[in-house]
């Protein structure tokens, strides 16, 4: 399930995916816009999707899974903004 806490339609990654680094062994979190997030699900004809980082600093992999989903993997274009824990 993918949540966001803010809807304000402001251009701020505030909204987090946690992500475990296998090589590294450090959770990490990963910023995103959820208004541009949102448009992006919303133009593919499903309701499940596998959401696959490969790795902190690459783009993300959206596949639309399940009967309504088409067979193609959709390319989100969008570079992940990696937010520091202090």
């Amino acid at each position: 399930m993918l949540s966001a806490h803010n809807l304000d339609y402001a251009n701020a990654f505030t909204e987090r995916i946690p992500l475990h680094d296998n090589k590294k062994h450090t959770p990490a979190d990963i910023g995103f816009n959820a208004k541009l997030m949102l448009g992006i699900i919303a133009v593919v004809p499903t309701m499940i999707f596998e959401f696959t980082i490969t790795k902190a600093s690459s783009i993300a992999l959206l596949h639309p899974v399940g009967p309504n989903g088409p067979d193609k993997t959709v390319l989100i274009g969008i570079m992940p903004v990696m937010l520091d824990r202090y």
